[in-house]
């Protein structure tokens, strides 16, 4: 149980699902034939609730279950002010056994019809807290239940310990889960700006580093019977042509570095080959914990090695720079690129400490109305415009001459003169037309307004998604191209600015209607599969 949330590629589903298995299964092999369901159910805002008026701003929402029962409460929840047993579960954090389910008023029986046809049957129901290590919040419950059982419905007192415990392992694993479940969000803005920053980095993939159990044929050994492999690459998300795409499913291909077997590249240089038939180069980086480049299917590839705060390898990014050798990454840009790292690492330590806490800490207004994913994410975006303002505030007047000096400068200059004066509102839409105008803008004073500026207090001063327009089809690599290196800069920050207005427009609740309802009124970030029982 200790190992689910590590090899769950940062899914609530996965890790769920994992727990119902063990249970399902000790109970075949133990439980005298008797059927056991279980479900989880997970604490979350309630967004009707008015507090001024008594209401319980919390709920409980039915997110996973055993199969047999799918569907029958699917989305549904439990409300704060209603009288229950798991809701006392959740403000006492003390476990609840219930011996007959059918004739305690604190339950019901969702699938009523279904059960009313056979008033004799009845089962035990044990409801028991899931909580937070750190600070002992409680976070959610499990409830398990042999409704369903024709027999022996009892749950015995070493069943009772069993379950206990098992709970207890879920409970220690959730914030690790949870932690880097929010943070998927914070590594498709990594990959962003990555691309962004170094326009050499045309495609690139993310693994997340699971320990090796999670390949059913376990560690590959030596002679002497001893492991060499101690983990594999789960690749969660791709790069390509400046987009992110997240893996879902079967998508989420695994790495072993015995199995991981091809040729590297159809050159006949020997130099550009490896004929090892080995994809040596990632597992390489993760074992030596550095930088390692190489050829790889016909192109010129970086892998760089990620590393928690406690020295444990985490991630591992794969950046493909292209065909040509003079894109190779330099040294550099390697270090560019591990100063994004470091700073996307600094969030992802604010989100485990949330996690384990279960606190919420807010940085601005906006951050109040997204929800976790989104909120350390526009963290990190908003902590590489700093640096990239600090880098603005530092640069020499003199830079901007060049621009100045165009009589008619090439489209892509006057194209990112005129965003960043569009966002900024420093002209009217005439100026921004001609430009002799808008070049006289281009002084010391926009240096000090673009470092000043904040796009989470301080509103655009035009339609986001009209920018994204103007600038559609215009790549980094165009900008450093046609343009200059102070262009270069600007465009950085325009895209930068952007990217956080992007993640943090207002989240709108699909919630409609003035009554309540116990059906599912947001898309939860796992598939919810409900038991047939909520008190």
């Amino acid at each position: 149980m200790s190992l689910l949330p590590k090899i769950s590629a940062f899914e609530h589903q996965l890790y769920f699902q994992g727990f119902f298995d063990i249970i399902k299964k000790d109970f075949a092999h133990h439980g005298d034939g008797r059927m056991i369901n279980a479900y989880i159910a997970l604490v979350e805002p309630d967004p009707d609730a008015v507090e001024d008026e008594g209401d319980d701003p919390n709920l409980l929402r039915y997110v996973a279950c055993t199969e047999e029962d799918e569907g029958v409460l699917l989305g549904k929840c439990l409300y704060g002010n209603q009288k229950s047993i798991s809701n006392q579960v959740r403000k006492t954090g003390k476990a609840v056994y219930i011996t007959q389910i059918r004739n305690n008023s604190h339950v019901h029986l969702w699938a009523m019809d279904k059960w009313a046809v056979d008033e004799e049957r009845d089962g035990a129901f044990l409801v028991l807290p899931i909580k937070l290590g750190g600070s002992g919040k409680v976070v959610g419950v499990v409830g398990v239940d042999t409704l369903q059982s024709s027999i022996n419905t009892q749950l015995l007192p070493h069943e009772l310990t069993f379950i206990r415990e098992l709970v207890n392992k879920l409970s220690e694993g959730f914030s690790y889960l949870d932690a880097r479940h929010k943070f998927q969000r914070s590594l498709v803005s990594l990959l962003h700006v990555i691309s962004r920053k170094d326009s050499t980095v045309r495609a690139g993939s993310c693994y997340v580093v699971e320990p090796i159990p999670h390949v059913q044929s376990g560690p590959f050994t030596d002679q002497d019977n001893s492991p060499t492999e101690k983990h594999v690459l789960r690749n969660i998300m791709k790069l390509l042509n400046g987009r992110v795409k997240q893996l879902e499913g079967s998508e989420r291909a695994v790495l072993r570095h015995s199995d991981s077997c091809f040729r590297y590249s159809v050159s006949d240089i020997l130099e550009h080959a490896n004929l090892d038939g080995k994809r040596d180069y990632l597992f390489s980086c993760l074992l030596e914990g550095k930088e390692v480049q190489t050829r790889a299917y016909g192109n010129n590839h970086t892998a760089i090695t990620i590393f928690t705060t406690s020295g444990d390898p985490f991630l591992l990014l794969d950046l493909d720079t292209g065909p040509d050798d003079e894109k190779i990454l330099s040294t550099e840009q390697i270090s560019s690129i591990h100063a994004i790292i470091n700073k996307l690492m600094g969030v992802f330590d604010e989100v485990c400490v949330e996690a384990s806490e279960g606190k919420h800490t807010f940085r601005s207004d906006t951050e109040k109305n997204l929800p976790d994913e989104l909120r350390f994410a526009l963290r990190f975006e908003n902590a590489v415009l700093v640096e990239l303002k600090k880098q603005m505030s530092n640069m020499d007047l003199m830079a901007l001459s060049e621009i100045r000096s165009y009589n008619e400068p090439p489209p892509i200059i006057a194209t990112v003169i005129q965003v960043v004066l569009e966002v900024l509102g420093l002209c009217s839409q005439e100026e921004l037309q001609e430009w002799n105008r808008m070049k006289s803008y281009v002084n010391g004073d926009l240096l000090k307004r673009l470092s000043a500026f904040d796009p989470l207090t301080t509103p655009a001063a035009t339609d986001i998604h009209k920018i994204s327009d103007k600038l559609k089809g215009i790549a980094a690599e165009d900008v450093l191209k046609g343009g200059s290196l102070p262009t270069f800069v600007l465009y950085q920050w325009v895209m930068d600015v952007l990217s956080i207005l992007r993640v943090g427009e207002p989240h709108v609740s699909q919630a409609s209607g003035s009554g309540r309802s116990t059906e599912k009124k947001t898309t939860y970030s796992i598939k919810p599969t409900l038991s047939s029982i909520q008190e």
